[in-house]
């Protein structure tokens, strides 16, 4: 590639994360929820080891209290 074609690339993923940074802020919070819920399930299928099993309920433990913190309106 030569630096034209560079600057195209670079260009061109700016205008990407763009968008998609203004779909993100446009996705209601039932949405990004409902994505959150379906890679949690999709998760499901990998192996589990009992650290990661910890972790897991770990992190699904602290998701469940950010869900509950936003719909009682604190950030």
């Amino acid at each position: 590639m030569d630096r034209e074609q560079v600057r195209y690339y670079i260009d061109r993923w700016e205008l990407v994360k763009a968008v998609e940074r203004r779909e993100l802020q446009r996705m209601s919070m039932k949405r990004r929820f409902e994505q959150t819920a379906a890679m949690f399930a999709a998760g499901v299928s990998f192996p589990k080891d009992d650290v990661f099993a910890q972790q897991r309920a770990e992190e699904i433990e602290r998701v469940r209290r950010t869900w509950e913190k936003l719909k009682r309106g604190k950030t």
